[in-house]
């Protein structure tokens, strides 16, 4: 299972940022709220044992979460293309959600000065692959930071003192399933791809 304390590090860091950023209070102890949440889940075997894991349905029930939240619900544009027809991995159930949530929550921080706020999610299978697409208009980054993301993900171990230090943690929470990952960025779209190959995992 994923050890609480490297969650605790994680909000930790996340809470720091967040403060350096000038949040509000509101926001600092809704950011507390979620890891808070990400703990208890990683303590709960049944999302910790190994099983099929259908990605869609798991992306699914995360945007469902979020829906509660009344700013996502209301003053965001949603365009969602999630199959749920897919075949299943084999895994911990708390890795992929975890990771979802943490990649969402990155945009809407993109999009936190933007009026008009748009967030696409896709997820879509073919015979050797589940790609999963999260995408935001925010502020976009530069080249220097679209590949320091990149080196983030894909060396997570070498970039925990980063400022993507939860991109980090998303990254070890997926290593197991041995995803690539592609970043496409200019300012007003940004888009994260995780590409999960069927190959190198049991499936159905």
């Amino acid at each position: 299972g994923v050890d609480p304390a490297v969650l605790e590090a994680a909000m930790n860091e996340e809470i720091a940022i967040a403060r350096n950023e000038l949040i509000s209070d509101e926001e600092l102890q809704k950011l507390k709220n979620q890891f808070e949440n990400q703990i208890v889940n990683s303590n709960t075997s049944i999302q910790n044992t190994p099983q099929p894991v259908n990605i869609a349905c798991v992306l699914r029930e995360d945007l469902e979460f979020f829906m509660s939240d009344m700013e996502f619900k209301h003053n965001i544009e949603k365009i969602f293309r999630i199959d749920t027809a897919m075949p299943t991995i084999v895994g911990a159930h708390v890795h992929f959600s975890n990771s979802f949530t943490e990649i969402i929550n990155n945009a809407q921080a993109a999009m936190r000065d933007n009026e008009n706020k748009i967030l696409t999610v896709s997820a879509q299978a073919d015979e050797n692959s589940i790609v999963v697409s999260i995408g935001d208009n925010g502020c976009g980054m530069d080249e220097q930071m679209r590949l320091s993301m990149i080196q983030t993900l894909e060396h997570p171990l070498q970039s925990c003192d980063s400022p993507l230090c939860g991109l980090a943690y998303v990254a070890v929470l997926l290593q197991p399933y041995k995803p690539s990952y592609q970043v496409q960025s200019i300012p007003g779209n940004t888009t994260l791809t995780i590409v999960f190959p069927l190959q190198a995992q049991a499936h159905t």
